[in-house]
């Protein structure tokens, strides 16, 4: 087999990871001299034959490629850039001190040269050359940077989520030279398949994230919202307005429909959608919101989220609370997404507490499984465990389990928290199912382990942030839990802008 592998912009570092797995494998590798960073060639094993084409000539070049490769041999043809083919001609046209190939379409045909390529034929008749009796000279000087990265039929790349369309694409249907050929309708056709297939992960990955978070706990969904979250919204709405808002009343007498947009200021993880609607929509149910993205999505400083129509009396009177309780969340969410990104490639789950703001704990969970967390107990009567003043007043940890374990329905998990390997020991011996390792160092966190052994599912907390968590990483520990992603997320900034009047009646 015959590998063409383009050496990329230079750098050793930059060559594909398949152009360097064919070097690796090769027996005869066939380079561009001075074109090709001679350190691409140190990844070449020791029995390989390597040569510089540079003393070849394209006919030596060919030969011995043909030869290698009759004798079973894999043969990679290392040149500049992607498109190999006219890298070798390059080299020749220097080779020869020309500025130029020549290049004869007389085997195409009278006939078809004159119906198919008409203003190819004119353009070199103008300047002397009969293309249907002679060759013409040819500068491929451009194509040097056309075709290189190979793509499925859908113009992915064998790196996930990479795709490439048009001109820096080799998909097969053409090769490096697309000169007067439908090169603008491949490249139209492939880029759509290329957002098709887009579309259909990101629908893909949407659902699954969905179906997660379902999974995980609290998603407010509209039985959700009906029963835990609509009271609570309504005493926010009646905190903001007691009795009546002074402002809107005094400039706007009547209902007047209009639309306002949703603008994100930062990037960041967007939560809370559904509860910025509820707001709008408890005060007049014929207020209707546009979304352009949804919860868990990441959205940039600059970016219209959605458009909201009603009575511009609601839109102005729910303003501030439905934007309080998007920016709350979606700051959640942010963090929480930057928290959880440490913990990627271990086994390790990033928990919430019940630190959380007096009446918005549905709201504040909810945000932290949609930045990539997850629930620990909703609440006190949600599932056992025994703080150090259970212990206390318990009379230590082994009467605290055994209490428990009594009281507690069988089917609840018993969790402590201990803060000494003393305690570690007690908690093993006495059943826990969880074991809770309380602001403890690095090093005795990895002996409570070694002594857990697995008997006990761990956990680590005491002041973790997003600062602090790389210490815990490497510990192997089943979860940790920081109460920083409820009590310490700044918000994600976000407004209402450019509210105005419209003419159709949006009720």
């Amino acid at each position: 087999m015959i590998w063409f592998v383009g050496a990329g912009p230079g750098a050793e570092d930059l060559i594909t990871v398949r152009g360097q797995r064919l070097l690796m494998e090769a027996d005869l590798v066939i380079y561009a001299g001075s074109l090709v960073n001679p350190e691409l060639l140190k990844c070449c094993k020791e029995s390989c034959e390597i040569r510089n084409s540079a003393f070849m000539t394209l006919e030596q070049v060919i030969d011995a490629m043909v030869q290698a490769e009759e004798d079973g041999k894999k043969v990679v043809r290392l040149h500049t850039g992607d498109p190999s083919l006219y890298g070798a001609i390059r080299e020749q046209m220097e080779k020869d001190g020309t500025d130029h190939v020549w290049l004869s379409m007389e085997n195409i045909g009278t006939e078809s040269i004159l119906s198919h390529f008409p203003n190819i034929y004119r353009r070199c008749k103008e300047e002397g050359y009969d293309v249907t009796k002679e060759p013409i000279p040819v500068v491929p000087a451009q194509h040097y940077f056309m075709g290189g990265i190979w793509v499925d039929s859908d113009s992915q790349t064998s790196m996930e989520r990479l795709f490439a369309a048009g001109e820096t694409s080799c998909n097969g249907v053409h090769g490096a030279n697309r000169l007067a050929s439908n090169s603008l309708l491949e490249s139209l056709v492939f880029a759509k398949r290329a957002a098709q297939k887009i579309g259909r992960e990101k629908t893909d990955t949407a659902a699954k994230q969905a179906g997660e978070n379902e999974k995980r706990s609290g998603n407010v969904n509209k039985i959700t919202m009906k029963l835990q979250a609509d009271h609570l919204i309504m005493e926010a709405l009646k905190e903001d307005i007691s009795s009546e808002d002074v402002s809107t009343n005094a400039v706007m007498k009547e209902a007047v429909p209009g639309e306002v947009d949703l603008i994100c200021k930062e990037d960041g993880i967007i939560a809370g959608l559904d509860v910025f609607s509820r707001v709008f929509e408890l005060l007049d149910e014929n207020t209707k919101t546009e979304l352009y993205c949804k919860d868990g999505d990441e959205v940039k400083s600059g970016q219209l989220m959605g458009k909201v129509k009603g009575d511009i009396r609601v839109l102005l009177s729910g303003e501030r609370v439905a934007l309080n309780y998007l920016q709350r969340m979606s700051g959640i969410a942010t963090y929480t997404h930057s928290v959880a990104k440490l913990l990627e490639g271990t086994k390790t789950k990033l928990l919430d507490t019940r630190k959380t703001t007096p009446n918005m704990r549905v709201f504040e969970k909810y945000a932290v499984t949609t930045g990539g967390g997850y629930n620990h107990r909703y609440n006190l009567s949600d599932g056992v465990l025994l703080k150090d003043n259970h212990i206390g007043a318990a009379g230590g940890v082994a009467q605290a389990v055994k209490m428990a374990k009594e009281y507690a329905p069988f089917v609840r998990k018993i969790e402590i928290e201990v803060e000494t390997l003393d305690m570690v020991k007690e908690a093993v011996e006495a059943g826990a199912d969880i074991i809770m390792l309380d602001n403890m160092t690095t090093e005795e966190m990895q002996e409570a382990i070694r002594i857990i052994d697995g008997r006990a599912e761990t956990e680590c907390s005491g002041n973790v942030t997003k600062e602090n968590i790389a210490r815990l990483t490497g510990l192997g520990v089943d979860y940790i839990s920081s109460g920083a992603l409820t009590h310490s997320s700044p918000i994600l900034d976000i407004s209402m802008k450019n509210l105005h009047p419209v003419k159709e009646d949006v009720r």
